[in-house]
C-alpha cells in the first residue's frame, strides 16, 4: 500500500544528540568563513555552506549514474574546505551501524557549488542522467530509503552518539549543516539517524532530497523537498560541480513503439486494438476506469470511475470504436434518492440479462452497509437496495432475477479496543420478491480454527485467530446456474453460495504453489536486470485470486482464477496491523541468496500457514480448479509463463509497475499481478483472457481441455516511453459483439482509458448434439448444439461462434465472465 510523505517531528522520537557539545557562543568557529556562526555563537541566518542535495542511488537506481552529495555556498566569499568533513549514515533500512567520514579538500566559490560524486550504479535505463565528474570522488554508495549527511568545519566524532534532532542544546562543536529525509515507505526503519527540526518521508532510488532555493532554517522538512529524476528536465536540476557542469541525459535509445496488435501474429486467436477512449485524468492510485460492463441490446458500455464518482456510458460502434461518453453522477442521484446513505465510493457495475444496470456503492463510513443502485433500461434510477458492508463487486444471476454483491468488510482502522471490524458477506437481492428481497449471507456458521487447519488463511491479533464472520472478505463472484463461487482473496479460498437460499454452503481452500518444483521456478532477484527464475525450498505462492470466472468442460465445472495476491495493512499507531514482511536472506535451491528483500506473509500473524515457510503473495499465474465433491482440485496452472513471456516480449520493461516503466520494480513483490479474468467460447473453443495489472496487457489461453490448457497470445497497448501512458493497469474485462465482429473491452484504472480489441479466430466445425470432451491433444471441439451462423469465418475473423443469441456473429460468455452477452432478454 502506498504511503504518502509525512512530516515527523522530533517530539515523536525523542532522540537525543549525545555528541559532546559546548555552548554555541563558545564554539571557536565564529571567525571561520562559510560557517553559521556570528558574534553571539550559532546563527543559521549567517550565510554559510549547506548540504544542498543528496541522491542515494543504491546499486540499481537506473535513472541516475551515481549517488552524490552537492554543497552550495550561500556566502559572498569563497570558502576553503581543507580540514572540513562530510559524515554520512543511512537509516536502519540501509544497514549502516556507524557514520562514515569523508575529508574534503579544495575550495567552494562564492554562490558556488561543490560536487562529491559517490558510488556508481550497475545498469542504467535508456536516457538516464549522467552525473558530471565530481570535484571529489567518494567510493561509497549512498542509501535511498532514509539518509543523513552532515557537514563539519573541523574534527568531529558522530559515532560517539550523534542521533536524533539537532537543537541548540546539543549541537556539537564545528557543526555546519545537515540534510536528511526518510524513505518514501514511511517505515520506522527508514527514519534518518539525525535531522534538523523535522523530516519528510519521500526519498527513494529515483528521488533526491534537495533544498528549496538553497534555504537553511534548521528544519529539513521545511527547507527541502524531494526531486524525482524520473521526470525532470535539465532546467529543473540544480546540481553542479565547481566548474558549473550539470547532469546530462545519456543518449537515449530509440523510443518504445506502441504495439496495437498481439505479439503472436499467427496465433489461433489474435487481438488488434480497434478503439480507445480516455475517461479521466490518469492517477497512480487507480480507480479512474475500473470496471467495464456491456449491454448487448443497447450497444453501450458502462464504466465505473470511482475517482470522479460517475458512471461513464458510451456507444460501442460496429467497428469497435467508441462514441462520446456520457457521465452519470451517481453520487448526486443517491443523495436525492436515499438521505440515510452517505456516498463513499463506487466500485462495480453489471448489466442484467433482463435489461437494466446495477452499480455497487460503498458508504463513507466504512462500518455501515452499502447500496446497490439499479437503473432501468431508460437510464432512470429504478431501485436502491441495502447490502452488506463495503460491496466491492456486483453481478447478476444467469436469468437476471438475482443481484449479488461481494461485501468485503475490511477493518480499515485496524484492530483494537472500540475499533470495528465489519463482517464480510454476500448479499443476494431477489428482484421478484415482494418482501424480504434482500438477504445477507455471512460466515458466522463457520469455525475459523477448523478452516485454518484445512489451509484457509486468517489474521491473528495478539496471538488469537480472528473469527470467520469478521475475517473472511468476499472479493469477486462468478455464477454458474444456481450456484455462486466467491473469491475470498486474502484467505486464499473460495466460498460456495446457494443463490436461491442465500446461504454460504462451503469455504474451500485453494492450497499453495510449491516453488521448489522446477515448473514453478520464480524470479525474486530484482537487482540483476533480467529474468532468472530459480527454485526455492519451503517457499510457496499463495494464489489469493482477485477476479474469478467459471465454465463447464466435459460435464465438469472449473473455476478460473487470476492469482494476484494481496496484503492486509490497516490502521495506524496502536490499531495498526500488517501481515507483510520484507524478508532478507532467502536462498535458492542452488545456494544463491536473493540480494534484496522479498515481500512475504508474516508467519507470526497468520493462521493457515506453517510457522517457518516463505509464503509469497499471489502465484504470478492463472489457474483452473475443478470443483469436485471433496473440494477444489488444481487442473492447470500457467506456472512461470507470464513472467517468462513478458520478459521475452518486453525485456526492457520486465516486471515494470503500473506507475513507472522501470525494469524489475515488481520482481521482489508480486510480479505481473494477474488481476482480472474473463472466459468466452469463440468458434467452438473456450478461451481465458487474463489481465496483468502491473506491466499491463492481456494474456490469452485456450482452456478447451482444462488439463492441457495452452498459451495463445498476448497484447499490450501501453506506451513505455513515460511512467503512465497508453493503456495502463487493466482492471476489468468484458466482451462486446457487433455486426462486424467480437471485441474484448478492457478498462485501465491508472491511465483512465478503455480499449477495445478485435478478436480474430478460426471457427471449429460443429458436431450437432455432442458435448465437448477434454482431449490430451486439443482437437476441434464439437459444439453443444448446431451453430446458427455461417460455417465460414466472417471478415476480420468473427467466424462461426457457439452461442444462444443467433445472428451472424454470436458469442457465448461462459458463466462468471463480466457480462453474459449471448443471453436473450427475458
Amino acid at each position: 500500500m502506498k504511503r504518502f510523505g509525512k512530516r515527523v517531528f522530533a517530539a515523536v522520537l525523542g532522540g537525543a544528540m549525545l555528541l559532546t557539545s559546548v555552548p554555541t557562543a563558545a564554539v571557536g568557529a565564529a571567525e571561520t568563513a562559510g560557517t553559521p556562526y556570528g558574534e553571539a555563537g550559532y546563527d543559521v541566518s549567517v550565510p554559510h555552506v549547506v548540504v544542498n542535495q543528496v541522491f542515494g542511488a543504491s546499486d540499481d537506481a537506473e535513472v541516475v549514474s551515481h549517488s552524490f552529495i552537492e554543497l552550495y555556498n550561500q556566502a559572498d566569499t569563497a570558502v576553503a574546505l581543507d580540514g572540513w568533513y562530510l559524515w554520512y549514515k543511512s537509516s536502519a533500512d540501509g544497514g549502516d551501524t556507524e557514520w562514515q567520514p569523508f575529508a574534503l579538500e579544495g575550495e567552494i566559490a562564492a554562490k558556488g557549488h561543490f560536487l562529491v560524486r559517490c558510488g556508481a550504479v550497475d545498469e542504467l535505463v535508456s536516457g538516464a542522467w549522467l552525473v558530471p565528474a565530481g570535484d571529489m570522488e567518494w567510493d561509497v554508495q549512498l542509501h535511498n530509503k532514509g539518509v543523513a549527511v552532515a557537514l563539519f568545519c573541523g574534527e568531529a566524532d558522530p559515532n560517539a552518539g550523534f542521533a536524533g534532532e539537532i537543537t541548540d542544546a546539543n549541537r556539537p562543536a564545528n557543526y555546519v549543516d545537515l540534510l536528511a529525509m526518510q524513505g518514501n515507505d514511511a517505515e520506522d526503519a527508514q527514519i534518518p539517524p539525525a535531522y534538523e527540526g523535522a523530516y519528510e518521508a519521500e526519498q527513494s532510488k529515483k528521488k533526491a532530497v534537495v533544498r528549496e532555493n538553497f534555504a537553511d532554517t534548521d528544519d529539513n522538512a521545511a527547507d527541502a523537498r524531494d526531486l524525482s529524476y524520473s521526470d525532470v528536465t535539465p532546467a529543473d536540476v540544480p546540481v553542479r560541480n565547481a566548474a558549473g557542469e550539470t547532469i546530462a541525459a545519456q543518449e537515449a535509445e530509440q523510443p518504445y513503439v506502441v504495439r496495437n496488435e498481439s505479439f503472436e501474429a499467427d496465433g489461433a486467436l489474435t487481438l488488434e486494438k480497434a478503439g480507445g477512449i480516455a475517461l479521466g485524468t490518469p492517477n497512480a492510485d487507480g480507480g479512474v476506469a475500473e470496471i467495464v460492463a456491456y449491454d448487448e441490446e443497447k450497444g453501450k458500455a458502462y464504466v465505473v470511475n470511482g475517482q470522479e464518482s460517475v458512471l461513464n456510458i458510451f456507444d460501442v460502434k460496429a467497428d469497435g470504436s467508441f462514441g462520446e461518453a456520457e457521465k452519470k453522477d451517481v453520487a448526486a442521484l443517491m443523495a436525492e434518492a436515499d438521505a440515510s446513505f452517505a456516498y463513499g465510493d463506487m466500485t462495480s457495475v453489471a448489466v442484467s440479462p433482463r435489461g437494466g444496470v446495477a452499480v455497487a456503492l460503498q458508504e463513507a463510513d466504512y462500518t455501515k452497509p452499502g447500496r446497490v443502485a439499479l437503473f432501468a433500461e431508460d437510464g432512470s434510477l429504478a431501485a436502491v437496495y441495502t447490502t452488506g458492508v463495503q460491496p466491492d463487486m456486483v453481478t447478476f444471476s444467469e436469468d437476471g432475477r438475482y443481484i449479488l454483491t461481494a461485501d468485503e468488510g475490511e477493518p480499515r482502522e485496524g484492530y483494537g479496543a472500540g475499533v470495528i471490524d465489519p463482517a464480510g458477506s454476500v448479499t443476494v437481492i431477489d428482484t421478484q420478491a415482494e418482501e424480504n428481497a434482500v438477504r445477507v449471507a455471512g460466515f458466522a456458521a463457520f469455525d475459523a480454527e477448523e478452516l485454518a487447519a484445512e489451509g484457509v488463511l486468517f489474521n491473528k491479533v495478539g496471538g488469537q485467530i480472528l473469527s470467520a464472520e469478521a475475517d473472511l472478505e468476499p472479493e469477486y463472484i462468478a455464477v454458474s446456474g444456481g450456484t455462486a463461487y466467491v473469491s475470498l482473496q486474502e484467505a486464499n479460498a473460495i466460498a460456495v453460495v446457494d443463490i436461491a437460499a442465500a446461504r454460504i454452503e462451503q469455504v474451500l481452500p485453494l492450497g499453495f504453489k510449491d516453488h521448489s518444483r522446477a515448473e514453478n521456478a520464480v524470479d525474486l532477484n530484482d537487482e540483476d536486470g533480467t529474468y532468472d527464475p530459480k527454485t526455492y525450498e519451503n517457499t510457496y505462492g499463495v494464489y489469493m485470486p482477485d477476479s474469478i470466472a467459471v465454465y463447464e468442460a466435459g460435464g465438469r465445472t472449473y473455476i478460473v482464477t487470476a492469482n494476484e495476491g494481496d496484503a492486509r495493512e490497516w490502521g495506524k499507531d496502536d490499531t495498526a496491523f500488517c501481515d507483510e514482511e520484507k524478508r532478507e536472506g532467502i536462498a535458492a535451491a542452488d545456494g544463491t541468496e536473493v540480494p534484496n528483500k522479498v515481500r512475504v506473509l508474516d508467519n507470526a500473524v497468520k493462521a493457515g500457514i506453517s510457522a517457518d515457510g516463505n509464503y509469497l503473495y499471489g502465484a504470478r499465474s492463472f489457474s483452473l480448479f475443478e470443483v469436485t465433491d471433496s473440494g477444489l482440485t488444481l487442473a492447470f496452472d500457467s506456472a512461470s509463463d507470464f513472467e517468462a513471456k513478458t520478459f521475452a516480449y518486453l525485456p526492457d520493461y520486465y516486471n515494470a509497475s503500473n506507475d513507472d516503466a522501470d525494469l524489475e520494480s515488481r520482481t521482489a513483490k508480486k510480479g505481473v499481478e494477474p488481476e482480472a479474468v474473463a472466459v468466452a467460447e469463440l468458434g467452438g473453443k473456450a478461451y481465458a483472457f487474463i489481465a496483468l495489472e502491473r506491466i499491463g496487457g492481456i494474456m490469452v489461453y485456450d482452456i478447451t481441455d482444462p488439463a492441457a490448457a495452452k498459451y495463445v497470445n498476448y497484447v499490450n497497448t501501453r506506451d513505455f516511453n513515460a511512467p503512465v501512458a497508453g493503456d495502463v493497469a487493466p482492471e476489468g474485462l468484458a466482451f462486446a459483439q457487433t455486426e462486424e465482429g467480437v471485441y474484448l473491452l478492457a478498462a485501465f484504472e491508472v491511465s483512465g482509458t478503455v480499449a477495445s480489441y478485435r478478436l480474430s479466430f478460426e471457427a471449429e466445425e460443429a458436431d450437432p448434439g455432442t458435448d465437448p470432451e477434454p482431449t490430451p491433444d486439443p482437437e476441434p471441439t464439437p459444439d453443444p448444439e448446431p451453430d446458427t451462423g455461417t460455417d465460414e469465418p466472417a471478415e476480420g475473423g468473427c467466424g462461426s461462434l457457439v452461442g444462444t443469441a443467433g445472428g451472424a456473429c454470436a458469442v457465448l460468455l461462459l458463466a462468471g465472465a463480466a457480462v453474459a452477452l449471448a443471453k436473450k432478454r427475458r
